[in-house]
């Protein structure tokens, strides 16, 4: 489960990503010497992707985790606003993104407390949460009803 806030301009480091992609793929093209190919033999298909070095693939992976979470989270803040749902600032709310179940995206929405916020710094009270169901892309959250925590589709 992660911890985050709505994201900030996002642009620059995808642009950064992208770009050590392109150089990783331009000097990773496979060389060959004569003594590996016999004549008449098939030559092998190209790699259709880019090797790279085991952090920078651990790298990627994460940025795409993040940039899956930050997309979601950007959703639900959209639908937050236009339902009205907290009279919170952006800034005054985390939002904690669990996906580990494959089918669907859980997102807990609390109050952020720090000197900015408010509040007690040690404590971030849930006001709702949403799900994401990852086939349909169905977005449910239980705020409209808190009473009984049945969650309902929202758009």
């Amino acid at each position: 489960m992660t911890t985050r806030s709505l994201p900030r301009n996002t642009l620059p480091g995808l642009f950064g990503a992208g770009l050590v992609i392109l150089v990783l793929g331009a000097c990773s093209s496979p060389s060959q010497s004569q003594d590996d190919h016999t004549e008449g033999a098939a030559s092998p298909a190209p790699a259709a992707t880019v090797a790279m070095p085991a952090t920078a693939a651990s790298a990627a992976g994460t940025d795409a985790d993040a940039d899956a979470d930050d997309a979601v989270i950007e959703r639900v803040s959209v639908v937050i606003r236009k339902h009205k749902l907290t009279s919170l600032k952006d800034e005054c709310i985390d939002y904690m993104v669990d996906d580990s179940d494959g089918a669907t995206v859980d997102i807990d929405v609390h109050e952020k407390h720090d000197a900015k916020c408010g509040g007690d710094p040690n404590t971030s009270p849930r006001l709702f949460s949403f799900k994401l169901d990852r086939a349909s892309g169905q977005l449910t959250t239980d705020a409209l009803d808190l009473a009984d925590g049945d969650f309902q589709p929202i758009n």
